[in-house]
């Protein structure tokens, strides 16, 4: 049976049958939502998680790794065993733990499977998502507010204010995409919706966010074009980056301090000869004379080293796997961003190309995947996107076999 039938029969299955699909889904969107406070529990979480995840894609009988992720998938595990018998190049890296070498290489293993889980999610709920827009968003916003005053771990900008697209937030700005852009949302809600997210914003990725969401309401056609416009400044942004760090200091500190975290990463692969260094080892070299400081607050070696990532999955998986990884990686990853096949039309167009500006803010200027606290939010997101795809795919089938017996 083709993906499409499957997906097809998921879509029309009666309520009953994919009840155990749908808890599946609501338990790992409650662990995303409350994060912040599932975090200190650890691996013993995520892995019921990661079952949950699992279950759900054999329910939906949809293979997670496909014929595209799985080339990368191999490629990674054997730049993992690599890395394990450490005879990975090397740079000005200086240490290695097998331990962190595994934990680099799960995220990896992880994404196609919630983001399976979250095109089934949506492709199944869509409707009742769209309908109960306002009602969700202002539940997740509320419970926003509850763990912000329990959790520690937030770094906002103020009370109430939406500093990231981590985990406990994405559901939250997937939820304002649907209410904003569905066709039954007034201007009269839709204008002072929109001010709200904007005041809410507390940083440079989220004001971003919020200043594109008003055009979602304007571009209802050829969003592929604004999506890739916004793709193409800001890969222009991380490679003009590195060059300029303390003049970017000045400006934005955080800017700053991320383009050196680049400019190292080009010195690694030229040194690598474009192999990158594999898995357990540090990601940054701390040192950042060129913001005319030693170190960033880390005076000696310290184990979150092999942990703070670049702040870009680009950058992360070019130091990890080299240009190969990135080129596999993207592989599988630009079809269901940039492709024009399946693109969905009317409003699900300003949802799609809206969704794909956050996952492309999240991936080049953040820790989109290599953490797990931004895992999710990448999945959850490239699974709304391949869900409105494969909802125009059938849209589409539909009305091509009407067209066939009418």
């Amino acid at each position: 049976m083709t993906q499409m039938q499957n997906l097809t029969l998921t879509s029309s299955a009666h309520p009953t049958k994919t009840r155990g699909l749908d808890w599946y889904c609501a338990s790992i969107l409650a662990y995303m939502i409350f994060y912040p406070l599932l975090r200190p529990l650890g691996t013993p979480v995520l892995l019921v998680v990661c079952m949950l995840a699992a279950l759900t894609c054999i329910q939906g009988r949809l293979n997670p790794l496909g014929h595209r992720y799985l080339p990368f998938l191999f490629y990674a595990a054997v730049v993992l065993t690599l890395s394990l018998m450490r005879i990975m190049p090397q740079s000005w890296t200086q240490h290695h733990d097998n331990f962190s070498a595994i934990r680099h290489f799960v995220p990896l293993l992880i994404l196609p499977f919630i983001f399976t889980t979250f095109r089934l999610f949506f492709l199944h709920n869509f409707d009742r998502l769209e309908k109960n827009a306002f009602s969700i968003t202002l539940l997740l916003y509320g419970i926003h507010l509850l763990v912000s005053s329990v959790s520690t771990s937030i770094s906002d900008d103020g009370y109430g204010s939406i500093y990231t697209l981590a985990n406990n937030t994405i559901t939250l700005w997937i939820s304002l995409i649907l209410l904003i852009c569905r066709k039954k949302t007034p201007s009269f809600i839709a204008i002072p919706l929109l001010a709200c997210t904007f005041v809410l914003a507390s940083s440079s990725q989220t004001q971003l966010v919020a200043l594109i969401l008003p055009l979602s309401l304007l571009v209802k056609r050829n969003g592929l074009y604004a999506l890739i416009g916004i793709s193409i400044a800001l890969t222009a942004f991380l490679l003009i980056a590195p060059i300029y760090p303390y003049e970017l200091y000045v400006i934005d500190d955080n800017s700053g301090v991320r383009a050196v975290m680049w400019r190292d990463v080009w010195r690694l692969l030229s040194d690598s000869n474009g192999l990158g260094v594999g898995f357990g080892t540090e990601y940054i070299t701390n040192q950042f004379y060129a913001l005319t400081t030693a170190n960033w607050g880390l005076e000696n070696y310290h184990e979150d080293f092999l942990y703070i990532g670049t702040h870009s999955t680009i950058y992360d998986m070019s130091l990890r796997l080299g240009i190969p990884g990135l080129f596999l990686f993207l592989v599988w990853l630009l079809p269901i961003v940039f492709s024009r096949r399946n693109i969905p039309t009317g409003s699900e167009h300003s949802m799609f190309w809206t969704a794909g500006c956050i996952f492309i803010i999240m991936n080049t200027v953040n820790v989109g995947i290599y953490s797990i606290n931004f895992l999710f939010s990448s999945a959850i997101t490239l699974g709304f996107m391949q869900a409105l795809r494969d909802r125009a795919a059938l849209n589409y089938g539909s009305h091509y076999a009407h067209s066939r017996t009418s």
